[in-house]
C-alpha cells in the first residue's frame, strides 16, 4: 500500500515539472487573494535570485514569450512556484538541482488571465520531500516554517494585459520667447494629456536637445500632467537655432507621443565703448566745430557699419545719424546757435546696440560765447545756482551734472565724480601782483580736490564737507602765476579712498 502511495506522489509531480513554454495546465491549486498577496510581504534573500527578462514589474502581453532567469550563491536545490492573477498556484521547478554562480533559465508563453502575477523561488541545501512542497505551495507566507530548515527565498512579479488599442496621447509646451541669450538659462514645461485633454500623472518624460545641456534628461508628470527641465544654452558667435525634444514612449494603455519645441539662442552681448573728441570745446556764436567718434568693443577691435545717433542741447549737427567706418571711426560737424551771452552746451553721440552688442555713448561739453561777452578788469564771476552757467568770464569747460539737495537753499550745483574738473579762462590787460579765488562747493563725504593757475598747482587737499551755506566759502591766494594777457583757472577731482563727488556752487575771482 505504501509503495501504491509513493509511485501515485512521483506520477503527480512527474506531471508539475512540466514545460512552461508550452503552457500546459496539469496540477494546480487554489488560494485565497490573501494568500496570494501576502506573497508580496514574505522577507526575501540576496542569496537566491529570480528575474524576469523585462525586470521586476515588467509589462506582458498575454501570448509574449517570457524568460525567467535564477541563479543561487549557494550549491543545493531550488523550486519556483507560479501564481497566476485569478489566484491559481503552480509548481515549474520541482527540487532542481543548482550549483553555486550558475546561471539558469527557462521560457514560457504568457497566458491569461490579465492582472498581476508572482513567481516564488525557494532554495534548500537538502530536497524537500514533496507533500512539503505541496503544503508550501499552498501556504507560500508559511515557507520557512513548513520547510524546517533554513531556506532561501525570492520573487518576481509581472503585470498581464491583453492587447488592445491604445488611447491617444499628446505633448504640449507651455509658452517660450523665441529667443534666448547664450550663456543664459530657460525653464522649460510640457504637458502629458489624453485625447480628452486629461493630464497623465507619474508617467515618465525623456528629454533630447541639440546644443547646450539639461538638468536632468528624464522627469515623471506631476498631478497636473506637467513636467519640467532647465536649458542651459551655450556662448554662440552667431545666432543658433536650438531644439528641444520631449518624448512619452507610452505604456500598456496610452500610445506613444513626442513633441519639438525650437528657439534662437543669441550671441553673447558685447560691452562697446564710443568715444566722441574733442571732449570740451569753446567757439563763439555762429561758428561750427568738427567732432569725430570712435566704436570699438570691449576687446579694442572696431566696430564697423554700426549707426551712431548724434544729439546736442543747443545748435545742430549737419547730419543726425552717421555710420562707422572700418576702422570704427565716423564724423560729423556741429553748428553753434547764435547767443548773446556765455551757454555751455552738451552734445552727445549714441550706439544704441544690436543684438550681439552692448550700447554705449559719450558726451562732450562747451562753451559758446556770445557777441557782447563782459571782459572784467577786477572781478570775474561763475554761478550755476540756476541750472546753467552765468559767467563773465572768457570761456568756460567743465564736467559735471547739475543736481538739487547740496544747498540749504532750493538750488541748483554742479556734481562732480573723480575726474570732473571746471575750467575758466580770463584776460588781464595790466599786470598784477595777486589775486585771490573764492569757491563755493562742499562734498557729502571726503573729495580731494586740486586747482592750477597756468598749470601751476595753487592748491591740494581734502575740501570741506557739509550742505552749502551762503556764507561758506574757501579763499585760495594767487600770485607769482598771474600773467598778462590769456590765464587759464582749473578745478580738479581727483579719487580718494572712501570720497565722494564734489559739490560746486559758485567760483569768485577778485584781483
Amino acid at each position: 500500500m505504501i509503495r501504491k502511495i509513493l509511485w501515485s506522489i512521483c506520477a503527480i509531480f512527474l506531471l508539475l515539472c512540466m514545460v512552461y513554454a508550452a503552457g500546459a495546465q496539469v496540477f494546480e491549486f487554489e488560494l485565497s487573494a490573501i494568500e496570494v498577496r501576502d506573497i508580496d510581504f514574505i522577507p526575501i534573500s540576496p542569496f537566491v535570485t529570480l528575474t524576469p527578462d523585462r525586470g521586476n514589474y515588467g509589462s506582458y502581453f498575454v501570448g509574449e514569450d517570457i524568460t525567467l532567469r535564477y541563479e543561487s550563491v549557494l550549491d543545493g536545490y531550488v523550486s519556483i512556484f507560479n501564481y497566476t492573477p485569478d489566484g491559481k498556484a503552480r509548481i515549474l521547478r520541482n527540487n532542481e538541482r543548482v550549483t553555486a554562480g550558475a546561471r539558469n533559465s527557462f521560457r514560457g508563453i504568457v497566458a491569461q488571465p490579465e492582472g498581476t502575477e508572482r513567481f516564488l523561488i525557494i532554495h534548500s541545501s537538502w530536497i524537500v520531500p514533496d507533500r512539503i512542497l505541496i503544503e508550501v505551495l499552498q501556504n507560500p507566507s508559511r515557507a520557512e516554517e513548513l520547510i524546517s530548515e533554513r531556506a532561501y527565498l525570492n520573487r518576481a512579479i509581472i503585470e498581464v494585459s491583453s492587447r488592445r488599442e491604445k488611447t491617444r496621447t499628446v505633448i504640449r509646451f507651455a509658452s517660450l520667447p523665441a529667443e534666448m541669450p547664450a550663456g543664459g538659462q530657460l525653464r522649460i514645461r510640457a504637458a502629458l494629456l489624453d485625447a480628452e485633454g486629461n493630464a497623465l500623472v507619474n508617467r515618465r518624460i525623456q528629454w533630447e536637445v541639440d546644443e547646450g545641456t539639461l538638468d536632468r534628461y528624464q522627469t515623471f508628470t506631476n498631478t497636473a500632467g506637467e513636467s519640467e527641465i532647465w536649458f542651459s544654452a551655450p556662448r554662440f558667435q552667431e545666432g543658433t537655432p536650438v531644439r528641444v525634444r520631449a518624448l512619452f514612449e507610452g505604456d500598456m494603455i496610452y500610445g506613444p507621443s513626442d513633441e519639438t519645441v525650437v528657439f534662437t539662442v543669441n550671441p553673447e552681448r558685447i560691452q562697446t565703448l564710443l568715444v566722441l573728441k574733442p571732449e570740451s570745446f569753446h567757439v563763439t556764436s555762429g561758428e561750427s566745430v568738427s567732432f569725430g567718434a570712435e566704436l570699438t568693443d570691449l576687446r579694442g577691435e572696431a566696430v564697423e557699419g554700426r549707426t551712431v545717433v548724434w544729439s546736442a542741447s543747443r545748435g545742430s549737427w549737419e547730419s543726425e545719424i552717421t555710420r562707422t567706418n572700418e576702422l570704427g571711426e565716423t564724423g560729423n560737424r556741429w553748428f553753434a546757435p547764435r547767443v548773446e551771452a556765455t551757454e555751455t552746451v552738451e552734445l552727445s553721440v549714441a550706439f544704441e546696440g544690436v543684438r550681439h552688442l552692448l550700447p554705449s555713448h559719450d558726451v562732450s561739453y562747451g562753451t559758446v560765447s556770445g557777441t557782447g561777452v563782459y571782459t572784467g578788469k577786477s572781478l570775474y564771476y561763475l554761478d550755476l545756482s540756476g541750472g546753467k552757467a552765468d559767467t563773465n568770464f572768457e570761456n568756460i569747460v567743465y564736467r559735471g551734472n547739475f543736481v538739487h539737495g547740496y544747498s540749504l537753499n532750493p538750488l541748483y550745483t554742479l556734481s562732480m565724480e573723480p575726474g570732473g574738473y571746471a575750467e575758466v579762462h580770463f584776460h588781464l590787460s595790466q599786470p598784477l601782483q595777486s589775486g585771490a579765488v573764492y569757491l563755493w562747493g562742499k562734498s557729502e563725504q571726503r573729495a580731494q580736490i586740486g586747482i592750477f593757475l597756468n598749470d601751476h598747482k595753487v592748491y591740494s587737499g581734502l575740501s570741506s564737507e557739509g550742505r552749502l551755506t551762503p556764507l561758506e566759502s574757501q579763499a585760495f591766494y594767487l600770485s607769482d602765476f598771474l600773467t598778462l594777457g590769456s590765464n587759464r583757472l582749473r578745478l580738479e577731482i581727483d579719487a580718494v579712498e572712501g570720497g565722494g563727488d564734489f559739490y560746486l556752487q559758485r567760483i569768485l575771482l577778485v584781483f
